[in-house]
């Protein structure tokens, strides 16, 4: 393998690579900051005025709620208190109609101006009780109009340091820009030949990688061929494990076979040694018998000898 394929040439020249990046990464965000800190402080200072604009519309819409829901308020005690009044009355009317029966008129009178009492004393309370709620509402409404002026005050302060800082961020961007302008340029450059170099030697590493794959492409294939032989060699020892199992129950069924042959053989050899003895005995009788009738057969001749010459007989 070429030297520039080794460990330490790629490390090195990854190395180089990531210092260029850096440096690529570095001016960018020169140019970023150039190009976005102008346009970023005057974002900022429009939405600094938008924000302004803003919380003042908003006072004004939380104002323009905060009367109308007093007025709603204020309408709503006055009906409610007017429902209550008119119920109170209804009641009353319904309970002086249920004592007009009653004997004692001067009771009747007398519970009369009390609810005549009631009724005035009802009313003054509900015009002190609204007149205090309108001016809690106003005090309540001065103590926000106080802040938010105060408020209004220092969003206008605030501006106009926003604007003066904004333009010396501006001045001292340009001039940070106007000295690193130079250092930038000279800085690409540079980095213009390291990259130049990097990318003949990667092209380089890209033949060599693409010799190595080739390579590897033919040892991949070896090794394909290689998988589908041991496959194959797999399928055969496979068979040759269930032949060798065939074989194996076939042997165990000769060697069971032989076994009750030789268990057979051992009663047929019992079997023949008891015919032999039992042929012994026989033999043996037979002989005997054919040795008395041989001795029969010899008197039975010399009987038929005397039959025949009597005379030898009687002589």
């Amino acid at each position: 393998m070429a030297d520039y394929l080794t460990d330490e040439w790629i490390t090195q020249q990854q190395q180089r690579l990531d210092a260029a990046h850096e440096q690529v990464a570095h001016a960018i965000a020169l140019f970023g900051r150039a190009g976005d800190s102008l346009p970023r402080l005057e974002a900022a200072l429009q939405a600094s005025e938008e924000h302004v604009s803003r919380l003042r519309m908003e006072f004004e819409q939380a104002r323009a709620g905060f009367h109308s829901e007093v007025n709603g308020l204020l309408k709503r005690l006055k009906e409610e208190g007017k429902v209550q009044i008119e119920r109170l009355g209804q009641h009353l009317s319904e309970t002086l109609k249920d004592l007009e029966g009653l004997r004692d008129q001067r009771l009747l009178w007398e519970l009369r101006e009390r609810v005549e009492s009631l009724k005035q004393q009802w009313s003054a309370t509900q015009e002190e009780w609204l007149e205090a709620l309108r001016e809690e509402v106003a005090a309540v409404e001065a103590r926000v109009q106080e802040p938010l002026r105060d408020l209004d005050q220092n969003l206008r302060g605030g501006l106009e340091a926003l604007q003066s800082e904004v333009f010396g961020a501006q001045t001292a961007l340009r001039q940070e820009l106007s000295s690193q302008l130079d250092q930038l340029r000279a800085l690409l450059g540079h980095m213009n030949s390291q990259i130049s170099a990097v990318s003949q030697s990667l092209e380089q590493e890209v033949r060599e990688r693409q010799a190595l794959g080739l390579a590897l492409d033919t040892e991949r294939s070896a090794r394909e061929a290689l998988g589908q032989e041991l496959h194959t060699l797999q399928q055969t020892h496979a068979l040759l494990q269930e032949e060798f199992g065939v074989q194996s129950r076939r042997q165990q069924e000769l060697e069971r076979q032989v076994q009750e042959l030789a268990q057979t053989l051992e009663q047929m050899g019992e079997t023949i040694s008891n015919t032999q003895q039992n042929n012994a005995t026989r033999l043996d009788r037979l002989e005997r018998y054919i040795r008395s009738l041989l001795a029969w057969f010899s008197s039975v001749r010399g009987l038929a000898r005397l039959f025949k010459n009597p005379q030898g007989v009687e002589g």
